[in-house]
Parts: C-alpha cells; structure tokens; sequence
C-alpha cells in the first residue's frame, strides 16, 4: 500500500487524526501549503484531486505561476577533493560536471530500483549497494570509458572493439589460405 496519491504531477500525503477521526493530507514537495481532508479513503483522493486542480486555478488566477514539485534542479554539498575530481573527469569525458554528477546518480537509481522500500536507510547502506552492484553487472562500468557517439560503454566492450580489426584481418588472411589451397572457395 502507498501512502501518496499522485495527480497531474503533484504527489499528496494520506495520513490519519484519532483526535479528528478523518484521514487528511497535503501537497508535498512545494513551497506553497495546499491541504484537503476527508472521511473516507476514496474520498480523501477525490479531495485531493480537487484540491490540485483547485491549486492550478487559483494560481491561474492570480497570475502566479504554480509551484512545481521537482524541476530538476537542487544544490550538492560535497567534499573539495571530490568536486575537484568529479570536475577533472568531466573535462577529460568533454562533458560538463552536472552530466557526470546526473549519470552517477542515473546508476544509483536504477541499482536500488527495484529493490522494496526500506532496505538501506543510511548512507552506509546505500554504499553497501553499491559496493554489491560494482562486483556484479555494474563492475565493467567506467565512467571515463565513452564511445565513438558519447554513449557509456564498458570496458570488455572497449577491449572487444580495439580486437575486431585484428580478428577480421585474421579471418580474411585464413579465407585467402582456404582459396589458395581450393580455387572453388575463392570469392
């Protein structure tokens, strides 16, 4: 069960008064506070559908444009030494440092992705993941190992592709051998 309804983009809190004896919730992830409540589930997300809807209106309205829940943008506070590398490994790729940053986080999400709510809670978890997903599928990822088309490859991919000259000059040399032996097999 989720404890969230989402509608247009916005997410709602459902949480429960025993002093009230109604369920209530609010719009999360804005500035401005929007709340609704109700006396039953199925209710409470008609209210909250009202309530956002009620929301763009009013925003409308008054010509104020209505707070958006995620616009892509927030600051990261990290360590110097981390910042100077990740910024580095950005100049070497020939890419800017919010790619490099976005593509990282990219592998971090879709590692824990699928795993059940609450299985890390701390940062010492979430290395813990990490740690499983770097010895697993994710241990050939570089991220400095890029190819021809920007794309992000691995490096048994890298090594494959710095082989194949050499394996079709091989091959064309033994097709030469095999006609040179039996005219019919020239071609």
């Amino acid at each position: 069960m989720t404890d969230t309804f989402n509608y247009k983009g916005y997410t709602g809190s459902v949480e429960y008064s025993a002093e009230d004896e109604c369920l209530y919730g609010k719009l999360q992830n804005i500035r401005d506070l929007v709340n609704y409540e109700a006396d039953s589930a199925k209710d409470l997300k008609v209210e909250f559908e009202a309530a956002v809807d009620d929301y763009l209106e009013t925003c409308e309205e008054l010509g104020k444009e209505a707070d958006k829940p995620y616009k892509g943008v927030f600051n990261v506070r990290t360590v110097p030494a981390l910042h100077r590398d990740l910024d580095q490994l950005a100049t070497r790729m020939g890419v800017s440092l919010n790619k490099v940053v976005t593509e990282g986080l990219t592998v971090i999400r879709d590692m824990v992705k699928g795993l059940p709510p609450g299985v890390f809670s701390t940062t010492k978890d979430l290395s813990s993941i990490i740690e499983m997903g770097q010895r697993s599928k994710m241990a050939g990822v570089r991220v400095a190992a890029r190819g021809k088309r920007g794309a992000w490859t691995t490096p048994a991919k890298k090594a494959a592709a710095k082989k194949a000259p050499a394996k079709k000059a091989a091959a064309k040399k033994a097709a030469a051998k095999r006609a040179k032996k039996d005219p019919r097999l020239a071609g």
